[in-house]
């Protein structure tokens, strides 16, 4: 099984699927909550790309990186306060990473 990022992702869907290309790379300048939400997008279209030929495994993959919605789901959530500076570094990082700011903390915080 792949063990994409999302930033891994939406590399492959800008190099794979011509039609949301341009939409991809834009993504992949994007940070903090942008990220997730036009993710979801890009994949919907990703995968409706006929010239982009995903193998079932690579689709799992793309798919394992939506964050769920709605009931059981991701419903709850957790406030911290940080500095500004705190706030940058921890989006940088997520950022580095291929990940939305709250798939980052929580990895973080639970050791994944």
């Amino acid at each position: 099984m792949n063990n994409w990022t999302m930033r891994d992702a939406i590399v492959e869907i800008a190099a794979r699927a011509p039609s949301v290309a341009h939409e991809a790379v834009k993504t992949l300048g994007a940070s903090g909550r942008t990220v997730g939400m036009r993710y979801q997008w890009l994949l919907t279209q990703a995968l409706r790309d006929p010239e982009a030929q995903w193998t079932a495994e690579e689709r799992r993959a793309l798919v394992a990186l939506l964050e769920p919605l709605g009931e059981g789901g991701r419903t709850d959530m957790i406030s911290m306060r940080v500095t500004e500076a705190e706030r940058a570094a921890i989006e940088a990082r997520a950022e580095d990473a291929g990940m939305t700011v709250s798939e980052y903390v929580r990895r973080k915080a639970l050791g994944e």
